[in-house]
């Protein structure tokens, strides 16, 4: 038996108003999915709290430490995931989809703050304020540290609920893209003697379907971003899980720009015309070299390219916006496909298993004089008809000194 990370899930049946948090049953499989006993809750020096199949082992969904607080009656419980949340941040100020259980700077996801996190946010926020005005709190202020650390971590929290108001309010879906970038963009553009539609060109690669190894604005490919990283003298690993993206240069705005910018020009000066070095650059120079006239002209990524400069032509903010959107729909993409790969190596692991283990129930029977099918199927508990199909026999007819296969029930 297991939970589900996210909500819906048992854990959040109260928060979703499915079952009060006292009922039996319920106290029973919320002790039972925050133990050792659900094979998905990690705990580690870090952090505890429930992870699952989709993300792997030792990796804990700070939602489900946000639901364990929402179910919790229990101001130190509540406390205690407060203090892991803003423990758990990897020093960005935000929550992510999930972290390892000992090592917060190994995160999946750099943007996951749906508006749960904010609700849980406030209504943490909310607690807080009664907390601190309630009788037994003051009573214990006399004693040790206790309020004084409790208002340190209140006041990260409100800094936290700050920090991310005014990104969602200022910077178009997180990806740390500012108007101050947009107009540092066109003018990098017209001193590289680049078009001025290239000012889309983020979001019309974002567009681009079937690629799962890029990230980030530029949707860099993962040697693309070293190479460029090496060039601007940054030493840089791009981790083999692109879910892994706190340490991935792709989803820095100004260094994927330059890495961006730096590639296309390789590719201008390669092939001497813009729309053939998008065209290398949204697929890859081999790819390119592959494609006649008519595949080139009808290129998606030079199609998305138009379509989205006479969008977005007066309003470019807008353009990067929907970016993570199209980042997102990417990201369940790349998830979709590696839970079908992962679906398919089980069955293959499975029949793998299934092969061994009849080889292991396999018995190599030699005939004897009066032997009989009949006979040799009660001695082994097998139908006749079975050991025809194993021995490809097309009678019941055999002969002393023969051989059969018998595959044990």
């Amino acid at each position: 038996m297991m939970d589900d990370a996210n909500v819906p899930s048992l854990l959040a049946l109260p928060y979703l108003g499915c079952v009060d948090a006292k009922n039996k049953i319920y106290k029973n499989t919320r002790r039972f999915v925050l133990s050792e006993d659900n094979p998905y809750f990690f705990k580690g020096t870090a952090g505890e709290g429930i992870g699952g199949p989709h993300i792997g082992y030792d990796m804990v969904w700070p939602m489900s430490i946000i639901m364990r607080a929402f179910t919790s009656s229990d101001d130190d419980e509540i406390l205690h995931c407060l203090n892991m949340l803003l423990s758990t941040d990897a020093g960005t100020g935000f929550m992510h989809e999930s972290f390892n259980k000992d090592n917060p700077g190994k995160f999946t996801r750099s943007w996951f703050a749906w508006a749960q996190i904010h609700s849980f946010l406030v209504r943490l926020g909310e607690y807080s304020f009664r907390r601190a005005d309630s009788e037994a709190l003051r009573r214990r202020q006399s004693q040790s540290s206790e309020l004084r650390d409790f208002q340190i971590m209140f006041k990260k929290l409100q800094g936290i609920i700050f920090i991310i108001f005014l990104m969602a309010a200022t910077s178009p879906s997180a990806l740390g893209v500012s108007k101050e970038y947009i107009d540092s963009l066109k003018v990098t553009l017209r001193s590289m003697n680049m078009p001025p539609a290239f000012l889309f060109l983020p979001h019309a690669l974002s567009e681009v379907r079937g690629r799962t190894d890029r990230a980030g604005i530029w949707s860099l490919t993962a040697a693309d971003a070293i190479r460029g990283a090496r060039k601007l003298g940054i030493k840089v690993q791009v981790p083999n899980d692109t879910t892994m993206l706190n340490s991935d240069i792709r989803n820095d705005a100004a260094l994927s720009t330059k890495i961006a910018l730096g590639r296309l020009s390789e590719l201008f000066d390669e092939y001497g015309d813009w729309n053939s070095a998008v065209i290398a650059f949204a697929t890859s120079p081999a790819a390119f070299a592959s494609m006649d006239s008519a595949q080139i002209a009808d290129a998606p990524i030079l199609r998305y390219l138009k379509e989205d400069e006479a969008r977005y032509s007066k309003k470019p903010a807008k353009a990067f916006d929907d970016i993570g959107r199209q980042l997102e729909m990417r990201q369940s993409e790349l998830e979709a496909a590696r839970h079908l790969e992962a679906e398919k190596n089980k069955a293959r692991i499975d029949s793998l298993r299934k092969q061994q283990a009849r080889a292991e129930e396999k018995t190599v029977y030699r005939i004897k004089r009066g032997d009989t099918l009949g006979g040799i199927a009660a001695r082994y508990h097998v139908k006749v008809s079975d050991i025809r199909k194993w021995n490809n026999l097309r009678s019941d007819m055999i002969r002393e000194g023969k051989t059969l296969i018998i595959y044990r029930k």
